[in-house]
């Protein structure tokens, strides 16, 4: 749980979108065969998680982005964003 306290707090206190989207898909989003993944550890314990189940784990990233004086969620402007990147895993 260390390490997910953890990637929240230097991703939410990043300061604007493209650094978050950066953070986000360098360190949290990589894909296999249409699944994310989510490495926990040094160790490679993998979650294996589909993308309305990323979707619920990470609601709580924010974008950096307002609109009306309330800050957007990150997941919300990313799952939309044409630019977003994926690490590809070929094996697990």
């Amino acid at each position: 749980m260390y390490i997910y306290t953890m990637l929240t707090e230097i991703h939410n206190n990043l300061e604007t979108y493209d650094l978050k989207k950066e953070y986000f898909e360098k360190f949290i989003s990589k894909t296999h065969k249409n699944k994310y993944i989510y490495e926990l550890d040094d160790q490679y314990n993998k979650l294996i998680w589909t993308q309305k189940e990323l979707m619920i784990a990470f609601k709580h990233l924010n974008s950096g982005i307002f609109k009306k004086g309330k800050e957007q969620k990150f997941l919300t402007i990313w799952k939309k964003d044409s630019n977003k990147k994926f690490t590809l895993i070929n094996n697990l």
